[in-house]
C-alpha cells in the first residue's frame, strides 16, 4: 500500500451503534492529482442487516454523513458512490477520495470522518449483526481515467473472501452485542412424562445477537402451573444450562425466565406425552459465509448457530462457484463441521449450493443445495453444464439434494427437466419468500410466472418431496433471529424481504447421521422461524410416510395438534394442494380431528403410472408466523 490507514475510535462498536468515525489515511508516497482512495463500506444494500449507514456526502442532518479534509493546503473532493454490479443486482457503497489541483505529499493526510455530527447530524449506525466485519480500501494512484475500472474485477466475484483478499488494505472492525434485551431458551420441545429436560440459556440483545453482559446475571426461572419448580440460575458470560428438570403431567408446559429487573425475560413452551415417538430437533441449513456473497467466516456461523440461536443442528452452504474463486476454502468449511459436530450437543452437516441458473444463465435448472454426514467430492462449476454428470455425482456420493427459491425470476426451476426421484425435499421458504404456490402472502419479490415451479407443481407431476425451510442468509449469521421490520434499512433490500425460516427433523439422536435419516425419510417441516411444535398422522403414520391401499374407500383418518408461540389463528389441512379443512384457532394450543371418506379413485392424481393423494398441513399464526409439515402420501394400488 501506498500509504497508512487506521479507524478511529480504536475500539468495538456495538451492534446498532449511532457513532462518528474516522478514517485517517497518511501519505507515504506522492499522490498525483486525480489519485486517491475509495473505501468499500460492509456490504451492502444487498445486505441491509450486516449493512452500516449508506455513506453520502449531501445533507448533514441525515444518516451517514460524510466530510472530508486535509492537514495540508491540497484540495479533496468526496463522492458517495454505490458500486452496482451488473447481473448480480448488488450494490457495494463506497465514498471515493480524490486529489484536486495539487498532488498529496508525503507525510500529508485525508481525513475522513463517517457520520459527521457537527453541524447537528445523527450520525452513522453500525450493523446490526455482531461479528467481524471489515472496510475494503482501495487505492487509486496509476491509471487514473480509469480508476474504479482497475478493481473492478474484484468487485465482479461473487464473494466478499476475494474482495478481502484482493483489496489493497483490510480495516477489520469487530462488532459486539449490545444491552440484554431477552433471554434465548433452549430445550427438547417434545419429551415423556418424569423424562429429565436439560435447559439451554443465554442472554440476547435487541438484534439478536449474544449480549455484552456482567460476568455474571441472575435470573429467576419457572413453569407456569408448577408450584414445585423454582430455580434461581447465574448465567456466567450469558450463557447457562439447567439440568434435572421434571415434568410429570403431560401436556404443554410454558417455561419463563425473568432477570432481577424485569426487564428482561423470556418464554418456551414444552409437550410432556407418553406418545413421544421422536425427538424434535431444531437446524438451520442455508446460511452463506463471507466465501461466497455472505457475511463472516464458518466458525463465526457454527459459533452462533450453537451458542446463540442454541439450535441443534446446522450446515453451511456456499456457492460451489465461489468456493472455486477461494483456493483452501472447500476444506476450511469442511474442517470446521467436523470440528463443531457434538453428538448429542450440536450435529453438522457437509452441504454446499449447486446454483446452475447463475453459472449457466439458465434459468430453468435452478438453485439447489446438497447435504451429507460425511465430506464429499467437490463439484467444480464447470461440471453444472452437463446435468447428467451432476445426477451422477448426486448419487454417487449418497447426497439429498433440495431445490429453493423455485418461483424466482431467473432462479427458478422447471421441474419437468428433473428425474422424480432427484429431489427428497423442497424448502418452502427463505429470507426470499415463499415457493408454495404463485401469488402466496410471503410472495418471493421478483417471481417467476412460468408453469412447473411451485411445490404445487411438483407434488402434482408426482415428486415425493419432503418440505423444509432454511434461511438462504446472504446477511445474518447461522441461525440469525432479526426480523426485518425491526430495522431502519429495509428499502435498499432487493431480495431478502423475511427472517429465515427453521427446520425440524424428527429424529432418534442427534448426530448427523440421525439428522440425514430423518431429511432422506421427509420426516420433518418447515417454519418460517419459530419453533412451532407440530404432530401429524394419518392412519397412525406420520410425515413424510406412504400408506399404500388397493381399498379405493380406505377412510382417512387425520389428527392433527400444534403448539405454536402465539395464538394459531388457523390450520388448514391441504389435500392435493386444494384445503379440505380450515380450522380457526382459538388459543396456541389446538387439535383437529377430521374423517376423510372420500372415495380415492376420484380425489387421486394419475402421474407416473401411479395413483395417488398426498396431504399435508399448513399452519398461520395470528402474527403471521407460518409452518408446513411434509406430506403423508396414499398410493392406491390397482
Amino acid at each position: 500500500m501506498k500509504g497508512e490507514i487506521t479507524f478511529e475510535p480504536k475500539r468495538p462498536v456495538r451492534s446498532g451503534e449511532w457513532g462518528s468515525w474516522r478514517f485517517v489515511y497518511t501519505a507515504k508516497n506522492e499522490i498525483p492529482v486525480g489519485g486517491g482512495i475509495d473505501i468499500l463500506f460492509p456490504f451492502s444494500s444487498y445486505y441491509p442487516i450486516a449493512a452500516w449507514s449508506i455513506p453520502q456526502t449531501e445533507n448533514p442532518l441525515l444518516e451517514g454523513y460524510t466530510t472530508v479534509e486535509s492537514d495540508g493546503e491540497v484540495k479533496l473532493e468526496v463522492k458517495a458512490l454505490p458500486r452496482k454490479i451488473e447481473g448480480l443486482g448488488m450494490i457495494y457503497h463506497a465514498l471515493s477520495v480524490e486529489v484536486r489541483e495539487r498532488d498529496l505529499m508525503p507525510g500529508e493526510k485525508i481525513v475522513i470522518t463517517y457520520g459527521d455530527k457537527k453541524e447537528g447530524g445523527v450520525g452513522a449506525r453500525a450493523g446490526f449483526v455482531a461479528y467481524r466485519t471489515f472496510f475494503a480500501i482501495l487505492e487509486a494512484v496509476e491509471d487514473l481515467e480509469n480508476r474504479w475500472r482497475y478493481k473492478e474485477n474484484i468487485l465482479k466475484k461473487h464473494s466478499l473472501r476475494y474482495i478481502e483478499i484482493s483489496s489493497d488494505y483490510i480495516i477489520r472492525v469487530a462488532i459486539t452485542g449490545g444491552e440484554a434485551d431477552k433471554i434465548n431458551i433452549a430445550h427438547p420441545k417434545v419429551i415423556r412424562p418424569a423424562e429429565s429436560l436439560c435447559l439451554r440459556l443465554t442472554l440476547l440483545d435487541a438484534f439478536m445477537n449474544k449480549a455484552s453482559t456482567p460476568d455474571e446475571v441472575e435470573i429467576r426461572l419457572f413453569v407456569e402451573g408448577e408450584e414445585n419448580i423454582f430455580r434461581k440460575v447465574v448465567l456466567k458470560n450469558g450463557y447457562a444450562e439447567v439440568k434435572d428438570l421434571y415434568l410429570d403431567k403431560e401436556g404443554v408446559h410454558r417455561i419463563f425466565c425473568i432477570d432481577e429487573s424485569g426487564k428482561v425475560s423470556g418464554r418456551s413452551e414444552v409437550v410432556v406425552t407418553e406418545d413421544k415417538k421422536f425427538n424434535y430437533f431444531w437446524g438451520e441449513i442455508h446460511p452463506h459465509t463471507e466465501i461466497s456473497d455472505g457475511i463472516g467466516g464458518a466458525d463465526e456461523h457454527y459459533k452462533y448457530a450453537r451458542d446463540v440461536a442454541l439450535l441443534d443442528f446446522g450446515a453451511i452452504a456456499d456457492h460451489n462457484y465461489s468456493i472455486e474463486e477461494n483456493p483452501g476454502s472447500w476444506e476450511e468449511i469442511t474442517e470446521a463441521t467436523k470440528r463443531y459436530n457434538q453428538p448429542g450437543k450440536f450435529a453438522s452437516l457437509f452441504g454446499m449450493e449447486v446454483a446452475t441458473s447463475t453459472v449457466c444463465n439458465i434459468g430453468d435448472n435452478g438453485h439447489f443445495n446438497v447435504y451429507s454426514h460425511k465430506k464429499f467430492p467437490f463439484l467444480p462449476s464447470n461440471s453444472e453444464r452437463d446435468f447428467d454428470a451432476v445426477l451422477e455425482w448426486m448419487e454417487g456420493s449418497g447426497l439429498v439434494a433440495i431445490p429453493h427459491h423455485t418461483l424466482y425470476s431467473g432462479m427458478g426451476m422447471d421441474f419437468g427437466r428433473y428425474p422424480k426421484d432427484a429431489f427428497p425435499l423442497f424448502e418452502i421458504f427463505s429470507s426470499h419468500g415463499c415457493s408454495e404456490y404463485y401469488d402466496n402472502p410471503r410472495r418471493i419479490k421478483y417471481q417467476d410466472l412460468g408453469e412447473g415451479r411451485s411445490l404445487y407443481d411438483a407434488l402434482k407431476a408426482g415428486f415425493k418431496m419432503g418440505i423444509v425451510a432454511s434461511s438462504d442468509y446472504h446477511n445474518e449469521l447461522m441461525g440469525g433471529m432479526l426480523k426485518l421490520q425491526n430495522y431502519a434499512q429495509t428499502a435498499y433490500s432487493s431480495y431478502f424481504q423475511f427472517r429465515g425460516g427453521y427446520l425440524c427433523v424428527l429424529a432418534k439422536e442427534l448426530t448427523p447421521e440421525c439428522v440425514m435419516d430423518a431429511l432422506r425419510k421427509r420426516r420433518c417441516y418447515a417454519t418460517t422461524g419459530d419453533k412451532i411444535v407440530i404432530f401429524f398422522e394419518i392412519n397412525g403414520h406420520i410425515m413424510g410416510e406412504t400408506i399404500e391401499t388397493e381399498n379405493e374407500w380406505l377412510a382417512r383418518e387425520v389428527k392433527v395438534e400444534v403448539v405454536g408461540k402465539k395464538r394459531i389463528e388457523k390450520i388448514e389441512l391441504i389435500r392435493n394442494c386444494e384445503p379440505v379443512l380450515a380450522h380457526k384457532g382459538k388459543s396456541d394450543h389446538e387439535k383437529i380431528r377430521f374423517r376423510d371418506e372420500s372415495n380415492l379413485r376420484e380425489v387421486s392424481i394419475a402421474s407416473n403410472g401411479e395413483m395417488f393423494s398426498f396431504y399435508y398441513v399448513r399452519i398461520v399464526q395470528v402474527d403471521g408466523e407460518m409452518a408446513w409439515t411434509s406430506p403423508v402420501w396414499i398410493v392406491l394400488r390397482r
